[in-house]
Formats: C-alpha cells, structure tokens, sequence
C-alpha cells in the first residue's frame, strides 16, 4: 500500500506554479507480538496531474516528462 507522506508547492523558472506528493510504500510488518506493524518502504515523486519527478538536489526537483527543474517555495 502507498500513503501520501508529504506535499511540496514549487515554481519553475517561468514561475509556473507545482504541487509535488511524496508517496511512501507501506509494507506489512505484522508479528505475534504487532500484527499491525508497518515500516516505510521506497518513496517516488509525482506531479499533482501525475508526472514523476525525481530528486535532484535539497529543495530542487526534476519533471520526468518535461525536464522542468522546480525548486520548493
């Protein structure tokens, strides 16, 4: 399962306005002593319409699609 685990509101260099979500896969980690334990798996990047998006730097992202650098604001 994946959780929405952040939100980050960018602009580009035309100041074009983005909203990035972080997504964290959720795994299973239930035992005998928990069996509703989760731990955090691998995160991906998306665009608010969908597009990934990777990490580039501190507060600096990359759309796949476009090769739009954003920064967070």
């Amino acid at each position: 399962m994946e959780k929405r685990t952040n939100t980050y509101h960018c602009t580009d260099d035309q100041g074009r306005k983005h909203v990035v979500y972080e997504f964290t896969e959720i795994i299973a980690a239930g035992h005998s002593g928990n069996p509703h334990a989760t731990i955090k798996g691998m995160k991906r990047l998306a665009t608010h319409d969908g597009n990934a998006v990777n990490y580039k730097s501190e507060g600096v992202f990359e759309i796949v699609r476009s090769g739009t650098r954003i920064t967070v604001d």
